[in-house]
């Protein structure tokens, strides 16, 4: 048969692009790979919340020890030492500090105490402030303790 001078020869054109069956193929390996990934997003991001919390809190803690050892050190000379106390100062906090992360915490609670340290010699106060929270349903706590050395008590 002899070829016709109208009629288009067949040739072999380079195949261009993907087919169907390859770009379904490489979906459903994306979409395993997404289904495998998402949890570990998701944990990091609840991971970063989390630690966010904490430092935030640990900035608000040292703030407190700080005030309490302000106080302390502008004791006047001869005036009564300050006696052992143990405060909830949760409510006080929330109300001055206005601090996003501590009011986004519902059940935060913050305990300041302040008692003479046994272990100066010539005497001092041991201050700890105490929080507590709840983060993703666990309960969390970390306490910050110093003790401030004081003369003439």
């Amino acid at each position: 048969m002899r070829d016709h001078p109208l009629r288009p020869q067949a040739t072999h054109l380079p195949r261009h692009g993907l087919s169907v069956v390859e770009i379904m193929l490489a979906m459903a390996i994306l979409a395993m790979a997404a289904v495998i990934f998402i949890p570990v997003f998701t944990q990091g991001v609840g991971m970063t919340r989390e630690i966010r919390d904490y430092s935030v809190l640990v900035g608000l803690a040292e703030q407190l020890l700080h005030e309490h050892i302000t106080r302390i050190t502008n004791l006047a000379p001869g005036a009564p030492p300050i006696n052992f106390f143990e405060d909830d100062i949760t409510a006080a906090v929330k109300s001055a500090a206005q601090n996003e992360v501590l009011n986004s915490l519902p059940r935060a609670k913050i305990l300041a105490t302040v008692r003479p340290a046994a272990v100066c010699q010539s005497g001092g106060y041991e201050i700890t402030i105490k929080m507590t929270w709840e983060s993703g349903g666990r309960p969390k706590e970390f306490s910050l303790t110093t003790i401030k050395a004081v003369r003439n008590l």
